[in-house]
């Protein structure tokens, strides 16, 4: 039978931009048969999919429609896909499958939202530069607590350096408060050093303990000369440490029994 050749894809909502994961076990499939009549190959047979959903950050309505046939029967022919409300971050194809190819450890667990795209980017880096800003502070918030940490997410304000509030119990049994500013930047575009000056006057002002500046991207040399000056009031997080730290939550997610399609 035909069926996706893949077992996840992601959109992008065209009201938001929010990316979304798709999973094939959340599709049905219908088939339907076409007789060509005699001296012909046969029967077609013709699947096609049809989903619609609603963004879960707008509200807006996405629909998408994967057509395919086999004709004859046993071979791949052609296939279709179509979207409204969102675009294809990677266009999925149909093609012929076999039912041995669904079969997954009976205690997998499909990974999905945060944990999912967790998974992908630790397969494939460049991935994190296609996140929302939220996605991004969800990601690292995700991390944190693989790392051990409680944290709360903020309301996507601007909170002026408390994307995330993050504890974690100190040697003296004491909690350690954390400030944690989220800045998803392409790849070229290093975070200056005003930024880190800003986050120190907030955790300064607020007495917390720690403050930590996460980034996509790199820092500035003035902007890591103004770190180390600060001893351990302020952490770095660049690309490079980040995406170690999404590879040993997506190492943690395998250990757990997590079961993610790449």
């Amino acid at each position: 039978m035909m069926n996706l050749t893949i077992e996840s894809f992601n959109i992008r909502c065209c009201e938001c931009g929010k990316r979304i994961t798709i999973f094939k076990s959340d599709l049905d499939i219908e088939v339907s048969y076409y007789d060509h009549g005699d001296n012909c190959m046969g029967i077609e047979i013709i699947y096609e999919i049809q989903h619609e959903i609603s963004c879960p950050k707008c509200g807006n309505d996405i629909e998408i429609t994967f057509t395919g046939n086999e004709y004859p029967e046993g071979a791949y022919n052609d296939d279709d896909a179509t979207i409204s409300g969102a675009e294809f971050i990677e266009r999925p194809s149909m093609g012929i499958c076999y039912q041995d190819e669904f079969d997954t450890d009976e205690y997998a667990v499909e990974a999905t939202g945060i944990h999912g795209l967790i998974a992908q980017i630790s397969a494939n880096r460049d991935l994190i530069y296609d996140v929302t800003p939220r996605e991004f502070e969800e990601i690292v918030e995700q991390v944190l607590r693989d790392e051990g940490f409680d944290t709360h997410l903020t309301q996507p304000t601007r909170d002026g350096g408390r994307d995330i509030i993050a504890t974690k119990t100190g040697i003296n049994g004491k909690p350690v408060v954390f400030y944690v500013e989220c800045k998803r930047y392409s790849r070229k575009n290093k975070v200056s050093v005003d930024l880190v000056r800003a986050l120190y006057g907030v955790q300064t002002s607020d007495k917390v303990n720690k403050a930590c500046l996460v980034t996509s991207s790199y820092f500035t040399r003035d902007a890591v000369d103004f770190a180390d000056e600060q001893n351990v009031m302020i952490d770095l997080v660049d690309g490079d440490a980040l995406h170690n730290m999404i590879v040993r939550s997506a190492e943690q997610y395998n250990q757990d029994n997590f079961y993610y399609w790449q």
